[in-house]
């Protein structure tokens, strides 16, 4: 499958505050039905965010499929997903899990927020995590966290510069399969 990424002419992006031309972004709902090129778009971007995490995680299509339809029934999930217009392509997706914390309220985590290595600089992120702040405050969320891998330098150079702060804490993971 040949992948490009090149702009497109001006399409009108909803939830973005600063359009990227020939990108526009949407929330993904239930009930929305994804092609095979939709799934096969979905399983190269978790293939290079587990690349770039040093994560090693089994990324068939099958299970990129199986994972999908049990995120998707989940009520406080919203995925969020940049297409390049002109290929009609996702070249992008940032997924938002909002929780009850007993002493903040709501809160939301950003989970697996990459835009295609081709797309970068394009303004794609700006419009995802535009449009994820978006569905946070129609949660009624009151901080939003995530985590990036401090090898991710450009990563976390775009979370500083889109105002989330950094702060010392111990991250832990224990992996149970």
């Amino acid at each position: 499958m040949s992948r490009k990424c090149v702009p497109a002419k001006s399409v009108e992006i909803p939830m973005a505050k600063s359009p990227a031309p020939g990108f526009f972004v949407r929330q993904w709902r239930r009930g929305d039905t994804p092609s095979v090129e939709d799934m096969a778009d979905f399983n190269y971007l978790l293939r290079e965010l587990s690349e770039l995490d040093g994560v090693p995680r089994e990324m068939s299509l099958e299970k990129t499929v199986d994972d999908f339809s049990t995120f998707m029934g989940m009520l406080q999930h919203v995925l969020v997903v940049a297409s390049d217009a002109e290929a009609n392509r996702i070249v992008g997706m940032g997924s938002l899990h909002v929780k009850p914390l007993f002493a903040r309220g709501l809160s939301g985590e950003i989970e697996e927020f990459v835009v295609d290595a081709r797309c970068r600089g394009m303004g794609v992120a700006d419009m995802i995590d535009d449009a994820l702040r978006a569905a946070a405050h129609e949660f009624g969320v009151r901080e939003i966290t995530l985590t990036s891998n401090p090898l991710r330098i450009a990563a976390n150079r775009f979370y500083l510069r889109r105002g989330y702060k950094r702060y010392e804490t111990n991250h832990y993971r224990l992996v149970l399969r």
